[in-house]
């Protein structure tokens, strides 16, 4: 006889059946759009060689040259400091040296397959909250992103540090504390910026409503800093013991007066570019801080819940950017890579969405058409760059108003 309780146990097999199929399907997509994308990725690094052979606007990234620069002074024994504007922790060039005695494209190569890498622990984070359907799509906007496409197979270093912060707040999702720790003190020491979201992590360990129970330390907060001081001690030992002052300099030091005027998207540089030759250079540069530690110590705070972490993340980083004194299109990538963790969280309509993501790439456009009138065609056009700045600065300000305005819904949202 057809009873209720066989009714209800076949409904029950038919989800499970659905899931199922569901989750296969998702998965070979996964797999296509991984496979897609490293097609794509090789498809730019053979193009780079021709632009750089026949273009007069270079296609590999200036960076790249002095990584392998740096490797080459590696591979013969000596310091990759002896490389001008070699700026980076010597972890990079000892993992490019293959760039030397392999093939110059090892390093694109490599910083092509962490993009995978990166797509798939975006897309592992986004399924463990919501559908397959909206992990599949935050995956490929990671992986056909136009700057994480470009930035990535021109050599940019930048995916490696994506993945330290991607892999830091993987494991802190899992409450493995002392190995997020350990990740962002690597972090740190690969790039600096990620110090910023210290607090955010520590706090959100146990969050309270008062400043004093959010900072009093708890086992999961001593094993955060214990990881984190060990991670980013031994990286910086090790960098010490071999190089000494010119690692301490170049990696860290320099980046607190760094007055870079070239390439900069921040409308701070024309403000670099008048005080240059003047004492009061550094103390332009050391106070562009301020408006950043006022920006960390808010969001943080407000932030400081797990469930708001992916949120809390993209938006300190976006605004740490946009008040950044030096703004190149390589830090897009920092606040880019934790979009797709959050956007499903965001309430915005497809129209605002579209209009929001327009504004901020036609604003980027009309910065890069002024920059190259400038630096490629020697037109005096130095206060239409600046003016550029100012408009982008001012519609990174709208979206991130929008960003901390907007109610987010514990609904699943469509993605795009």
């Amino acid at each position: 006889m057809y009873t209720q309780s066989s009714k209800k146990n076949w409904n029950t097999r038919l989800v499970a059946h659905n899931e199922a199929v569901e989750n296969s399907d998702s998965e070979r997509r996964k797999y296509k759009a991984c496979a897609a994308g490293i097609a794509v990725r090789l498809f730019l690094i053979l193009w780079g060689h021709y632009q750089d052979k026949f273009l007069s606007v270079k296609y590999t990234d200036v960076d790249y040259v002095v990584f392998s620069d740096a490797s080459r002074y590696v591979t013969q024994g000596q310091s990759p400091y002896l490389r001008p504007t070699y700026r980076y922790t010597p972890l990079l060039a000892w993992i490019l040296t293959p760039n030397i005695f392999l093939h110059s494209d090892f390093g694109k190569l490599l910083f092509s397959i962490v993009d995978l890498i990166n797509g798939l622990i975006i897309y592992g984070n986004v399924r463990s909250r919501f559908s397959s359907p909206i992990a599949f799509k935050s995956l490929c906007l990671w992986l056909f992103n136009p700057i994480t496409l470009v930035v990535s197979t021109r050599g940019s270093a930048e995916s490696l540090i994506v993945l330290t912060v991607l892999m830091t707040l993987y494991f802190h999702h899992r409450c493995s504390y002392l190995a997020s720790g350990f990740s962002l003190g690597l972090a740190v020491h690969l790039k600096l910026y990620p110090v910023i979201y210290s607090l955010v992590f520590y706090t959100s360990i146990s969050p309270s409503v008062t400043l004093f129970q959010s900072l009093k330390p708890n086992l999961g907060r001593v094993k955060l800093v214990v990881g984190f001081c060990l991670s980013l001690v031994m990286a910086s030992s090790v960098s010490y013991y071999f190089y000494g002052w010119p690692f301490l300099h170049e990696t860290y030091l320099y980046h607190l007066t760094r007055q870079d005027v070239r390439h900069n998207f921040s409308p701070y540089f024309y403000l670099l570019y008048l005080h240059g030759e003047l004492d009061t250079a550094t103390l332009v540069a050391l106070a562009s801080f301020l408006p950043q530690v006022l920006i960390v110590l808010v969001i943080s705070w407000r932030y400081r819940s797990r469930a708001d972490i992916g949120v809390g993340l993209f938006v300190l980083t976006f605004g740490f950017v946009t008040f950044n004194k030096v703004v190149t299109s390589q830090y897009f990538l920092w606040y880019l890579s934790l979009l797709p963790l959050c956007l499903p969280e965001l309430n915005f309509s497809n129209t605002k969405r579209i209009a929001m993501a327009s504004a901020w790439l036609l604003s980027q456009g009309l910065w890069l058409l002024s920059a190259y009138r400038l630096e490629f065609l020697g037109h005096n056009v130095m206060l239409h760059v600046w003016m550029a700045s100012l408009l982008f600065f001012a519609v990174n300000i709208y979206i991130m108003t929008q960003v901390l305005q907007v109610k987010r819904s514990r609904g699943v949202k469509k993605l795009l």
